[in-house]
């Protein structure tokens, strides 16, 4: 230090390693304060679903090797998937899947480009404008809570698609070529 020419002095002995550490101190106060402060900003982003990107791809999804079985629902034999109109099961279970992280992430633009309109169950859902108008209602707590609690190995079906839940959400295929588009269909939310 002695040969280097500063304008400060460097204190020595127990000074220099008392002031190296509260440096530290200081720094990983910084690092957790702009933590706190991403954190909270992550929060206020994840509420303004305008300005959130789709980064959730089928390619960026895997399904677990318990969630690519399909067990048993109800202790009865399960009705074929052909018969909800279903032939790429793997990429249903991804389609939920990524229902599922965007319910989560509140990612209310990606969930209502996902959505057949209007819904089956109330016309008045026509568009993703006004579902995003009327979200907290449609897509409520109830709602939310049966998609994130699905299990993707028993899945009920039948002509009218895939159950969620207690049948708070209905997706079906509604693609008339062999490339599926899932669609969910029906939202019953108490009106």
């Amino acid at each position: 230090m002695r040969n280097l020419k500063c304008f400060v002095s460097l204190p020595s002995g127990r000074f220099r390693g008392c002031l190296f550490l509260s440096f530290l101190f200081l720094a990983s106060c910084h690092d957790l304060h702009q933590k706190m402060y991403d954190t909270l900003q992550g929060k206020k982003v994840a509420k303004d679903s305008s300005t959130k990107k789709d980064s959730i791809t089928s390619s960026t999804l895997q399904l677990t090797p318990q969630e690519e079985k399909d067990s048993v629902v109800d202790g009865g034999v399960p009705t074929p998937w052909e018969n909800a109109g279903i032939a790429d099961v793997r990429g249903l279970k991804l389609f939920i899947k990524k229902l599922q992280r965007w319910s989560a992430m509140d990612n209310r633009d990606s969930i209502a480009a996902n959505i057949g309109y209007p819904l089956l169950n109330d016309e008045s859902i026509s568009s993703p404008k006004i579902l995003l108008q009327q979200f907290e209602k449609v897509f409520n707590v109830k709602v939310k809570a049966a998609l994130q609690q699905q299990k993707l190995n028993s899945l009920f079906r039948n002509f009218q698609g895939v159950m969620i839940g207690n049948g708070e959400l209905w997706i079906a295929n509604v693609s008339n070529t062999k490339s599926e588009v899932y669609k969910i269909r029906s939202i019953n939310y108490d009106q």
